[in-house]
Parts: structure tokens; sequence; C-alpha cells
């Protein structure tokens, strides 16, 4: 505990920007607060709505809807945010309750060069750091997002059973029908989550520690963790993957499959990549195929995991010719006899490697086996060729099949 403390009150002397943006006492039995970025939604009230009709934890939980906007934003963004303060204020004041508490935050002129998803969830994030406990949970939720009734009981559930846990991912769903979109947005998103769940499937295959889910408006992290980490970055996408993943480095994260969250799909142009630019790509492109990367691709990865047992004892250890140039070019053999220098047994010879051979390694190296031997292909065959035709026969097959084993694993 004493760790955790210190932890804190460097996080707060150090890492925030913003003085203290809430003025109301905090819950003396407040557990969670539930982080909502917002900039120009038309219907934030319909996720408040949701968490409103979740069933009630134990602990009291805060809602904090961060509605931001930048220096550079126009006049009618500006305006359209005031409104929906203004919106969220009174909406909050008559739904608002004892153990359930409402808040809304009204960010303006962010800098341009920062201004974005990143920073609004890290406002939102810090300001939560001011009011739990130590233990208290801190979750991400986007502001065109909606939950299972059993969200936040859920959540509470999983972080009292798994005590030293760190940080989770929880499970999601995009719809896949309905009446809200056009069909093409609901074809769209079939492929780019079959993509997301064939991503983690093929690193979950190969045994990577970092194998998780990382989307924004389906996570929690322990508050003391987020101090230690550093908390969340600013950048203006991608911030769920680099904190989650700085996050999953720190070891005992989780997964929270027992609720879902229900991210929304559609278009957005707001981030150079993501769910909403994939849909609106493929819709754009007037081809709804979303092309994943190669299973050979991770096939050569796998061969290169698997072999380090042998690099450890000192048995022949030839790296796979595909990654024999890239890796010249990482100086890998030196950095290999280097952590082996440090470790004294296997396990924390893997333990270290894994340290330097990180989800950011990870990617660079796909990018490279993509980029000079194996082509992106469509979702479908990527899937197929690993599973034949056991998942289905077409992607809305395949994705629901997928579902299903994660949700029967629990």
């Amino acid at each position: 505990m004493a760790n955790h403390l210190k932890a804190i009150h460097t996080y707060l002397s150090r890492h925030v920007i913003y003085p203290p943006l809430l003025n109301t006492k905090t819950h003396q039995n407040v557990g969670m607060a539930i982080v909502i970025p917002c900039y120009k939604e038309e219907d934030i009230i319909s996720t408040l709505q949701s968490l409103q009709e979740c069933e009630s934890p134990e602990c009291a939980v805060e809602v904090i809807v961060v509605i931001n906007d930048s220096e550079d934003d126009e006049k009618e963004t500006k305006s359209f945010n005031d409104k929906s303060y203004i919106k969220c204020k009174e909406w909050s004041k008559e739904n608002s309750t004892e153990d359930l508490i409402f808040n809304t935050l009204r960010v303006e002129n962010l800098p341009s060069k920062w201004a974005g998803v990143g920073l609004a969830r890290k406002i939102g994030m810090d300001e939560s750091v001011r009011r739990l406990p130590p233990e208290g949970i801190i979750l991400g939720l986007d502001a065109d997002a909606s939950c299972q009734k059993n969200y936040l009981v859920a959540v509470e559930d999983h972080f009292r059973e798994n005590a030293t846990a760190n940080g989770c991912s929880i499970y999601f769903e995009h719809p896949l029908e309905g009446h809200s979109y056009s069909s093409e947005v609901y074809e769209s998103i079939i492929q780019y989550e079959l993509h997301l769940r064939y991503f983690v499937d093929m690193q979950k295959r190969m045994g990577l520690p970092f194998a998780y889910q990382t989307v924004g408006s389906s996570m929690a992290v322990r508050m003391s963790a987020y101090c230690e980490v550093g908390g969340m970055n600013k950048r203006k996408a991608g911030e769920d993957f680099y904190f989650l993943h700085k996050l999953i480095k720190q070891g005992r994260f989780s997964e929270c499959n027992t609720t879902t969250v229900y991210p929304s799909p559609r278009i957005s142009d707001r981030v150079p990549f993501g769910t909403g630019k994939a849909v609106g790509d493929m819709i754009r492109n007037g081809s709804v195929l979303y092309y994943t990367y190669h299973p050979a691709s991770f096939e050569v990865i796998s061969r290169f995991v698997t072999g380090l047992s042998d690099f450890y004892y000192g048995n022949p250890y030839p790296i796979p010719e595909h990654l024999i140039s890239y890796f010249n070019t990482q100086d890998f053999k030196s950095k290999m006899l280097e952590i082996k220098l440090h470790t004294s047994n296997l396990n924390s010879f893997k333990k270290r490697f894994f340290q330097w051979f990180d989800a950011f390694r990870f990617m660079k190296t796909l990018h490279y086996l993509r980029d000079h031997y194996f082509e992106n292909i469509p979702v479908k065959d990527a899937v197929i060729e690993v599973y034949g035709n056991e998942l289905g026969k077409n992607e809305k097959e395949m994705l629901i099949r997928y579902r299903k084993m994660i949700i029967d694993k629990n």
C-alpha cells in the first residue's frame, strides 16, 4: 500500500495537466469511475442511460463525461459542445443518485497539437485519480457505446476475484444488424471485428503474453496501477493500444468476459486508424472487404518464439530465413545474449525477452513480413486458412463462432 500511495503522489505531482476540475465531495464508498470522452456527440444521453439502467454494484460509482474541443475547432463545433454540456448537466442533476453520480466537464480550446481522444481520456482519468481510493477502478467507455445491465457488477466482481489484477480488457460486441445504420456499415463492422478476433486469436495460439484486445471503450485499470505506469497518453489515435500495452507489460493483466460493452460501428474520420476509419474506408472503396495479416506471417514469428528454449540452452537455433535481414537491423544477436546474461533460468529469460519483444516490436515484425513476403489477404480467407470451414462459411458465421469461443472459455 505504501508503494501505491507513493506512486499516486508522484503521479499527481508530475504528470497531471489540469488542477482539480470537480469541486463536489467524493462519496465515501466510491470504488469505480467511468471516464467518457465526448466530442461533438449527438446522443451522449443514450450512453448515460445505459449506465443508469445497470444493476448496482456494492460500491458507489462516478461517471465523468469530458466534453472537449480544440483551439482550432470551428464555432459550430464549440457551440454544439456547449449545448451538449448543458444537456448533460441537466440530465445528470435529474438522474444522479447517492451511489451513481454523473459528472460533466467542459474542457475548451485544448492545444491543437494534442487535442483529441487521448488527451480527453487523460483529463477524465486524472480527475478520477483524485477521487478514488488506491484500489479503485477506472473504466474507459465511449460516448457512442452502451453496455449490458450487469456491466458495473461484473467489473466489480472481476477485480474482487482477481485481487492483484492491474487491469483488464472487457468483452465487447459491435451490433451486426438493425435499423440504426446502413447495411454497408453492418457488413463492414462484421469484417473489422472478425479481423480483431482473428488477430488476437493468432497471438494466443502462439502463446504471446500480450494477446489481449485493446479497445478504449472496453477497458478497466486499477487506479494505483494507472499511476504506476504514468497514466494515459495524449495521442490523437491509438491511445488505448499504447496505454494498455504499457500496462500489460507490468503483468497481472486479465480479461473480463462476464459482461459486454456494445461499441458503435459508425463511420468516423476523426482518427487515422481504428474502427470508424476502417468502416469508412471499406464503404468509400466500394468493397466491403477487410484485408488482414497473412497466417504465414504469424507462423514465421511462431517458429521464432518456439525456438527460444533452444537458444537459451545453447542448442542449434536458426533464425527463420524471412526474419534474418530484419533482425540484422535490430541488433538481435547481441540483445539475445544480453538477455541471457541477465537471467538465471528459462522462465526469467522468456519474461525478459518479452519485455523487449513486446506488442510494439511484434507489430513492426508483422509489418516487415507483410511488406517483404506475405501480403495482406481478405480476413475471411485468413480464417479459412487457419480453421478451414470449422468456424463457418461466411464472415458473420465466423465472427459469431469466435465470440462463442471466448465466452465458452469462462
